[in-house]
This record gives structure tokens, C-alpha cells and sequence, in this order.
């Protein structure tokens, strides 16, 4: 009885040893996380990291980019700009006057493991546009993904020169792939349901305005080529409608200098043509089948040269 005693006590002085040992390793984590939790709060973090990223957004010498305020967050972790006034020079654009944004922020998402790095998500907002782009950063790649992003015609006009004047909403998914921060491929699909193109003079030819409804646009992009899958304009009750595919060989010196090399299908209202008499001179007297002309689009575009077949 007595060896049985003796050797329940040592149980529990082991027990008790092993309790000591978890009780040690937890009041020197709590330690730990409390020091660190001090060091944190008393040192001014956020303070530096609005510091060092205010140098960075303001001394960049091709794009410095003013701002009214700038703001940390760690709960969920970002960085945040608002009243952001951004130089045409960033966007590489001819005019001098800047684009303003109301608010712009860059949020952490976690580690990325294609490429292998770390995921952040940028989210701005101008007039009534919003854009989400999500990002993969490793060392020598950049995944970008473009979803749940609708731009307005007034905002594209900001940031790009088109060739014509174009009304309406865009709905845009896209993936880029970049290296050096130069892009190597891409996919994007664009959607509209209020695509119009406003009445305007083009190469001295006078517009009506054009209430397409529809438009989605499809492709891709590798080698300086942007090779179209389809671009479907118009419904039945458009006054043009068109189905599109071909390429455009893009000239990286002058955007508005790349090559066109276009084919597809195109019908015209009967109210359009009575509108539009000058449009019987470009038909050319062809014959349509099932309300469609077969057309090819080349020149530039900057200045594109259609083509009845």
C-alpha cells in the first residue's frame, strides 16, 4: 500500500510539473504580446508610414501626385488618399489638366501563391465611376485582376483620347500580366446597355446621334496585338448593329497610329438610312443579306477606313 502511495504522489508531482511548465510558457506569451502591444501604441507607426508613404506618392518625378489626406488603417489593413488630384503625366495624356478623385485606398489581402508573393486590392471612385483592380505583386511579375468596375464615358474622356465622342456606362473585366512593369498579355470583356454615340463631326463628315443600346466588346492582348473576338453593337431595334472580329496592331510611340485590320457584318435602320442619305454613297449600291453588309475596317485608328465587300 505504501509503494502504491509513493507512487501516486510522484504521478502527481509530474502532473503538477507539466502544469508549471504550460502556466511558465503562458505568462511569458502574455508577457510577450503585452510588450509588444506597448511598443506598438507608444511608438508613432502610423505616423511613420503616413511619413514615408506621403514622400512616396508626392517625390515621384513622372507622377506626383497631391493629395489632401492621407490615412492608415489597421483593423483591416490599408492606406487611404482623399481629395487625390492626379497629373495628366501619370496617365501619359497630352492635356495638362489633372483628374480628380475623391478617394482611393490600397488594402492588404494576404500572401499570393501564383506568382508567389503578396495580393493587394486597389479600389478608387471619380463622378459616378468606380474601379476595383486586385493585385498579385511577386519579384519579377504582376498578376492584375479588374472586376466589379463600371467606368463612364465622362471619366474615359479624362483619361484617354478616343477618336470620337462616346455616352454611356462600361462594365469592364479584364486580367493583365506584367513584367518591368510592362504589359505582356492580357483578356478583357466590356459590356454596355446604354452605349450612344452623341451626334459629332467626324473627318468632316456630320453624325446623327446614335442610340446603339447594346455593346460588348471581347479580346486579348500579346505582343503589340489586340486581337478582337467579337464586338456585337446594336439590337434589333439599333439603328446600326454590327458583329465585329479581327485585329489591331498596336503602335506603342502613337496609340491613335495603330493598325486596323477589322471584318464582320453591319446592318442599318431604315430610319437611319432616310436620316443618313450620305450612307447610300458608302453601301455603294451592295446587296444586303438578311438586312446585313459585309464590311472591313482598316486604317488607323485615328483614322479608319471602312469598306463595303
Amino acid at each position: 500500500m505504501k509503494s502504491n502511495k509513493q507512487i501516486a504522489e510522484n504521478s502527481l508531482d509530474e502532473k503538477i510539473y507539466e502544469l508549471d511548465h504550460i502556466n511558465k510558457f503562458l505568462i511569458t506569451s502574455l508577457v510577450i504580446i503585452i510588450a509588444a502591444i506597448g511598443i506598438i501604441w507608444n511608438f508613432p507607426v502610423q505616423r511613420t508610414i503616413k511619413q514615408v508613404m506621403g514622400r512616396m506618392i508626392t517625390s515621384n518625378p513622372g507622377c506626383p501626385i497631391a493629395y489632401q489626406k492621407l490615412g492608415v488603417s489597421f483593423l483591416l489593413p490599408k492606406i487611404y488618399l482623399e481629395h487625390i488630384s492626379l497629373p495628366a503625366s501619370c496617365l501619359q495624356m497630352p492635356t495638362p489638366t489633372p483628374i480628380e478623385l475623391p478617394y482611393a485606398e490600397i488594402s492588404f489581402r494576404g500572401p499570393s501563391f501564383y506568382p508567389v508573393g503578396v495580393k493587394f486590392k486597389l479600389h478608387a471612385t471619380h463622378e459616378d465611376s468606380f474601379v476595383n483592380i486586385y493585385s498579385s505583386l511577386s519579384l519579377n511579375q504582376t498578376l492584375l485582376k479588374i472586376e466589379d468596375t463600371t467606368i463612364t464615358s465622362n471619366t474615359i474622356g479624362k483619361v484617354a483620347a478616343l477618336p470620337i465622342n462616346l455616352n454611356g456606362t462600361f462594365n469592364i473585366t479584364s486580367l493583365l500580366s506584367l513584367k518591368s512593369s510592362t504589359l505582356t498579355e492580357a483578356q478583357f470583356l466590356i459590356k454596355s446597355n446604354n452605349f450612344l454615340i452623341p451626334p459629332q463631326n467626324f473627318n468632316g463628315l456630320a453624325i446623327p446621334a446614335l442610340p446603339i443600346g447594346t455593346l460588348s466588346l471581347k479580346g486579348k492582348y500579346s505582343g503589340n496585338s489586340l486581337d478582337i473576338e467579337n464586338i456585337v453593337i446594336g439590337t434589333e431595334n439599333s439603328p446600326i448593329t454590327a458583329n465585329l472580329y479581327g485585329r489591331i496592331s498596336i503602335n506603342p510611340q502613337a496609340f491613335n497610329q495603330s493598325i486596323l485590320d477589322m471584318t464582320g457584318e453591319i446592318k442599318f435602320s431604315e430610319s437611319f438610312i432616310n436620316d443618313f442619305a450620305i450612307l447610300n454613297l458608302f453601301l455603294g449600291g451592295k446587296t444586303a443579306e438578311n438586312g446585313f453588309y459585309k464590311i472591313k475596317i482598316s486604317g488607323t485608328l485615328a483614322n479608319p477606313s471602312p469598306s463595303v465587300l
